[in-house]
């Protein structure tokens, strides 16, 4: 009959012309850390801001029945500042993420001054 021999023992074949994979360095945890601060303060600052300036646009708009105006306009601003924090985390670029906040928040920077506040 056959007996295994050593079958808990197996080694390893050292063999040079297989090739072994290179140790690959790890992500600096501190740029990793750095981007999600940045993107947490983009979300916090940057989300404020536009849903801020879309509350004023908002309000400014529908200037005939003030209370309806005010209240539609932080409803509104409410869902804005979720949409922000959702789509800072949610893109892959971090170029993207500051871009989809700032370019917005200009837009409406710019209604607001046209509407004349």
């Amino acid at each position: 009959m056959n007996t295994p021999l050593h079958v808990d023992r197996f080694e390893p074949i050292h063999d040079p012309r297989v090739k072994r994979p290179k140790k690959v360095k790890p992500a600096t945890p501190f740029s990793y850390r750095f981007m999600i601060f940045y993107r947490f303060v983009l979300a916090l600052v940057g989300g404020y801001i536009l849903s801020a300036l879309s509350a004023i646009c908002i309000a400014e708009l529908f200037v005939a029945n003030p209370a309806s105006a005010a209240m539609s306009a932080t409803l509104i601003a409410f869902c804005v500042y979720c949409a922000a924090f959702i789509w800072v985390f949610m893109v892959q670029k971090t170029v993207k993420a500051s871009l989809g906040i700032v370019i917005p928040s200009l837009v409406l920077w710019l209604i607001v001054q046209f509407l004349g506040n």
